[in-house]
């Protein structure tokens, strides 16, 4: 009698307990299923792809209008005039300045080197090599931000050419320069002669000279560098920032 109360005793545990485990597992499979409706549905790759033309669409909608009346005379100041290149029909191409109102030239004409986007706002560098000249600008002001040219029918404002010697730099702007040299053994720049005057900081290298100014304008470095094969001149670049 005791042994068939015992397990009397057993059963009726044996019960309860899994009627308590089918609760637990109903609660939990609650608890998931709600959780499960409050999540968002997966985007569909329907979805994605309209999302990404709503965006596409709105990025199509900037337009960059160049300014070709642009107004540069900001940029007149002594050290920027300077930074120019004069073609063979005395046309002056000149950091900074718009290239809109160069005569005669062909602005239509270009290669995109750059284009981004910032907000609401688009920006393009463009990019002409032509008649040995190689010049990129800002598209939306017409700014020139480099000059590039290996040919003599090109001059500084100062009549410096290709061809020309490192004395005739020396000649046409060492009045107007504080020289700085790199030492080579010492690997440091070291100031060779001190001008409070100075329009421009004259760094000297084994096959370069560059002659750098600030302008705080624009906040930038500007630098017109002669490349150099045996102290005579075989480049000329012209440029702002690094």
């Amino acid at each position: 009698m005791k042994k068939f109360t015992f397990f009397i005793v057993i059963m009726i545990a044996c019960i309860f307990c899994s009627c308590q485990k089918e609760k637990a597992e109903q609660k939990v499979k609650n608890i998931v299923q709600e959780q499960t409706e409050k999540m968002p549905e997966p985007e569909t790759n329907e979805q994605i792809v309209e999302e990404k033309g709503k965006n596409e669409s709105v990025s199509e909608k900037i337009q960059i209008v160049p300014d070709k009346d642009n107004d540069d005379s900001e940029f007149d100041d002594p050290a920027t005039i300077e930074l120019c290149l004069k073609d063979d029909e005395e046309r002056t191409f000149c950091l900074f300045h718009n290239i809109y109102k160069v005569k005669d030239f062909d602005a239509e004409n270009y290669e995109v080197v750059a284009e981004w986007t910032t907000g609401e706002y688009s920006f393009r560098w463009c990019k002409q090599e032509k008649n040995d000249l190689s010049i990129t600008w800002n598209y939306e002001n017409g700014g020139i931000i480099r000059m590039e040219t290996e040919s003599p029918k090109y001059s500084t404002k100062r009549g410096i050419k290709v061809g020309d010697s490192l004395s005739n730099i020396m000649e046409a702007y060492g009045n107007d320069v504080k020289i700085y040299e790199y030492d080579y053994v010492n690997e440091k720049l070291n100031l060779i002669s001190e001008n409070k005057n100075a329009l421009f900081s004259w760094y000297k290298s084994k096959n370069r000279v560059s002659l750098n100014a600030g302008n705080m304008l624009a906040e930038t470095i500007m630098a017109m560098s002669f490349y150099l094969e045996d102290d005579f001149i075989t480049k000329i670049v012209i440029l702002c920032g690094d």
